[in-house]
């Protein structure tokens, strides 16, 4: 009885150990992410989002449309990483890559990033749920698709 109560017992620590390293292993198809995405009702030529196979992005953002060209654009360089449905973004540079008149910088000096989650992904579309803080919960959700 000892010894099926101790096998039993080691069969349960196994399993909690193995579900939680699951956590970080993606629950999406990490290879439909690859290429360049659009966000949506934005200039494409200054609003997009490219994933490469070996980890790196290149995120270009004005938040202009196409008939607006207010704003700076934007280039961010760096690597993702993907872990259960949330995406991490390890930026090493940003450039200003087309001069506007006003400057558009991601989510503000005052505000915390708390997650961003993929909630959307297909062949075509893609959302970035991005929750934020700055003294109050905030979403800045990105949607983006493919063409």
């Amino acid at each position: 009885m000892m010894k099926i109560k101790f096998t039993l017992m080691v069969f349960v620590l196994v399993a909690s150990c193995s579900s939680s390293d699951d956590d970080n292993e993606p629950s999406i198809d990490v290879a439909k992410l690859y290429g360049q995405w659009f966000h949506v009702d934005l200039c494409n030529t200054q609003n997009s989002l490219v994933f490469t196979s070996n980890g790196n992005y290149t995120h270009t953002y004005s938040g202009n449309t196409c008939a607006n060209n207010e704003n700076d654009t934007y280039q961010f360089i760096g690597t993702f990483s993907v872990g259960g449905d949330e995406i991490s973004f390890n930026q090493q540079s940003e450039t200003i890559v087309e001069e506007g008149e006003a400057n558009v910088i991601g989510i503000g000096e005052d505000a915390t990033l708390l997650y961003q989650k993929i909630t959307t992904l297909t062949e075509t579309e893609l959302f970035i749920e991005r929750k934020l803080n700055n003294g109050q919960d905030y979403f800045s959700n990105w949607h983006l698709t493919k063409q």
